[in-house]
């Protein structure tokens, strides 16, 4: 009579990609190896526990389904998918299970999962100022200075910033700038300053739009600011002392 290695469960649980935006899939995986001889019969897996609950919800799975046995020396990965369902950081947890088959002993093994983030999606908003706050005269120079802030979570890459436009009764347009140049990548909750050098043409009140571009690094969507106002300035006819804006 051969004797057997008694049935032995060993497994890994890890979830991905990650981070996610709220909405978005992600998968589950599931490996369980049973590193015994003999075979686990009536094998099992725990439905998941998410700590906390209600980051993500259940969409799909298992795949394959779950067999009946898993031989001695046998190694599967099962696949759910899940969907993020409210900003958080979650871990799943499960229980693989059986009996051995040749001594009926229980034998289970408990398994937590890596931390899955599930974010808000990336979202761009520009705000603007002139710079100095007296009125320039014709042919004078002024700075428009421009904060663009991602108030979302996921990340915003590749963002960069149009050049104002300026429309109103008076005429003024950028001459240099932006400054700094090129894309920037960023963060939730981070923020870049630009600044353009502008020159009033003609006399009247103008109103500067900006709109900022990007996409969202988790689901790879554009996201833009939208046209936003930076501020009217009205354009001093003659020099001297000047009204604010």
């Amino acid at each position: 009579t051969a004797i057997q290695a008694a049935g032995f469960l060993a497994a890994s649980l890890r979830t991905f990609p990650s981070p996610r935006n709220v909405g978005q899939a992600f998968l589950v995986t599931l490996t369980v190896t049973n590193t015994g001889s003999a075979a686990v019969d009536g094998f099992s897996v725990a439905a998941f526990r998410l700590a906390p609950s209600g980051v993500a919800s259940f969409s799909a799975g298992p795949s394959p389904a779950l067999p009946g046995t898993l031989p001695g020396g046998a190694s599967v990965t099962f696949t759910w998918t899940y969907t993020g369902f409210s900003p958080g950081t979650v871990v799943l947890s499960t229980t693989p299970s059986g009996t051995d088959a040749n001594s009926g002993k229980v034998v289970r093994v408990l398994v937590s999962s890596n931390p899955e983030v599930i974010q808000s999606p990336a979202v761009l908003t520009v705000t603007g100022k002139a710079v100095p706050v007296t009125v320039p005269c014709v042919g004078e120079p002024f700075l428009l200075v421009v904060t663009v802030s991602n108030t979302g979570q996921a990340t915003a890459t590749g963002v960069t910033i149009a050049d104002p436009l300026g429309a109103g009764t008076g005429s003024a347009a950028p001459t240099a700038g932006p400054d700094p140049a090129g894309a920037v990548t960023l963060a939730g909750g981070q923020s870049q300053v630009y600044t353009w050098t502008a020159t009033g043409s003609a006399p009247g009140g103008v109103a500067f739009t900006v709109t900022a571009v990007g996409t969202d690094a988790n689901t790879l969507a554009p996201v833009t600011s939208g046209p936003s106002p930076s501020g009217p300035r009205t354009i001093s006819a003659v020099p001297g002392a000047l009204a604010g804006a």
